[in-house]
């Protein structure tokens, strides 16, 4: 979608393309800083929507919505006005504006709410086919769902490329990659034309946001990743603990390390205890180990609690909209 913005002040031009094309990926934002550049570009580009404020140099924005009136009586126009300049919105309104906002402090509250309004006076004005934003893949992709060809559109998790997740059926119609086929689908439920369901959810790499995670076991006590399942003998008598083979001589017979003691009795003279790990790093012996998660992509090591939770979502054709999808296909 081409935006035209037009404010005298280069800070909050700026601002303006950096925020709403971050809002929306679809959004091309050039900005002109008067009324009489704006009117230039708007002879010589075509625009989609115009966003001007109210207090512009010499012609201000309400002079600038007259003079596009003359010209176009259809594109949409969008006024941003400040705090107290109610009459100034309803005049604007009166004098053929689609909507008017008012401007805040906060950046980021402004844009999403200027992001939505955009969005909704396209809708409503005579460039209603918001599908011709879209690539053409999109046509055949609401098609085949429109004709139950795709009931849901479903995830493919960890697919064979390494890669998290994967949506085949749309990276086959949009013939885009998984990012930008899911930035698509998005952009769909967010105009109303899909809806989408919870479908999994898997841990993600805080550092470099890769699924390749492993789960590695630690020791307690170091944390060290070096231990090992042995079988450990336990002198009854002194409470020296070891791996068997430090108790095991040449001749098979069992001698404790520390007090060395010849053991005979099992359960008199000695206990023995599997399934127990020795690390390499500090000997401490344990049957419990602390666990870590490994990333495999950037080698990050990390606890279960920094993990980012990444939700994966399903796609599906969106009931209410099927005769406005039908006709808006028509129309494309």
């Amino acid at each position: 979608m081409n935006i035209l913005f037009v404010d005298d002040e280069e800070g909050v031009r700026e601002q303006a393309k950096t925020f709403l094309e971050k809002e929306e990926k679809r959004f091309n934002v050039r900005t002109v800083a008067n009324s009489e550049k704006a009117l230039e570009l708007f002879e010589e580009e075509s625009f989609d929507v115009i966003i001007s404020d109210y207090k512009l140099p010499e012609k201000n924005g309400i002079k600038l919505l007259k003079e596009v009136r003359e010209v176009d009586r259809n594109i949409p126009f969008v006024m941003l006005t400040g705090k107290g300049d109610e009459n100034i919105a309803i005049k604007a309104l009166n004098l053929g504006a689609n909507k008017y906002f008012k401007k805040e402090p906060n950046p980021r509250g402004l844009y999403n709410g200027l992001s939505q309004a955009i969005k909704e006076v396209i809708r409503r004005s005579g460039t209603d086919s918001l599908l011709r934003y879209y690539p053409s893949g999109v046509s055949m992709l609401l098609e085949d769902m429109l004709e139950d060809k795709i009931e849901t559109i479903e995830p493919m998790m960890f697919s064979k490329d390494n890669s998290s997740i994967s949506y085949p059926e749309a990276e086959k119609k949009l013939e885009l990659s998984t990012e930008k086929s899911i930035e698509i689908l998005e952009s769909l439920v967010d105009d109303g034309y899909l809806k989408k369901d919870f479908y999994d959810q898997f841990l993600v790499c805080p550092g470099c946001v890769s699924s390749n995670i492993k789960i590695s076991t630690t020791c307690p006590k170091c944390g060290s990743l070096k231990s090992e399942k042995k079988e450990i003998i336990e002198h009854l008598d002194c409470g020296y603990q070891g791996s068997r083979e430090k108790f095991e001589n040449e001749d098979g017979d069992y001698i404790c390390p520390k007090c060395h003691k010849e053991l005979q009795a099992i359960g008199v003279d000695y206990s023995k205890m599997s399934d127990i790990k020795l690390c390499k790093s500090c000997g401490k012996i344990f049957d419990t180990s602390d666990y870590i998660l490994r990333c495999d992509s950037c080698e990050k090591s990390f606890d279960i609690e920094e993990g980012e939770e990444k939700k994966v979502y399903s796609y599906r054709i969106n009931e209410r909209k099927k005769p406005k999808i039908r006709a808006l296909l028509e129309q494309h």
